[in-house]
């Protein structure tokens, strides 16, 4: 998924992501409001108040979109690893896989900012977690190089938003 299109999160039917105007440094978290329009959220200098922390549906999170494709992905590529690996590198891959997504409902579902940032960071734990094992199943050959770098790369933009959803919801919080 290229880097030019960003979202944290959105309401409703809307698309997943707002192509963010050419020329920025850095990718700025959006919402898409009720009334279809786009704007920042979490960010101290545009003057506007973030709700990144009153998000009423889980559903709703690009980061969690994203990671619940990743853990689908992911899960799907353990299958054909070899049958002496089950209960070893296959079951920890997708623990920590499916921990992502997990987590990130968990926090989302928890009172305030600061609630919902701890448990973001365990997802981003987990998603480390996952990287590493997605690098050693490449190594032993269990995972074909095209495949790893094309999760690798998933891995790699998720990372970046759910990094930009725990800054959000820490202003938030302080």
């Amino acid at each position: 998924m290229p880097f030019d299109r960003f979202a944290l999160l959105v309401s409703g039917r809307c698309s997943l992501s707002k192509r963010v105007e050419e020329g920025r440094r850095a990718l700025i978290p959006i919402l898409r409001t009720s009334g279809g329009h786009w704007r920042r959220i979490g960010d101290g200098r545009s003057g506007l108040r973030s709700n990144v922390a009153e998000v009423s549906r889980y559903e709703d999170l690009i980061v969690w979109q994203l990671a619940d494709r990743l853990s689908a992905r992911v899960r799907s590529a353990a299958k054909s690893f070899p049958k002496e690996e089950r209960f070893e590198l296959t079951t920890q891959l997708r623990r920590a896989v499916r921990s992502i997504p997990a987590n990130i409902v968990e926090g989302s579902g928890q009172k305030g900012p600061r609630a919902f940032a701890r448990y973001v960071r365990m997802a981003l734990g987990s998603l480390r977690e996952t990287e590493y094992w997605l690098k050693e199943a490449c190594e032993d050959g269990y995972l074909a190089k095209d495949v790893h770098e094309s999760l690798r790369g998933d891995i790699r933009h998720l990372r970046i938003l759910t990094f930009r959803l725990l800054r959000a919801l820490e202003r938030k919080a302080s």
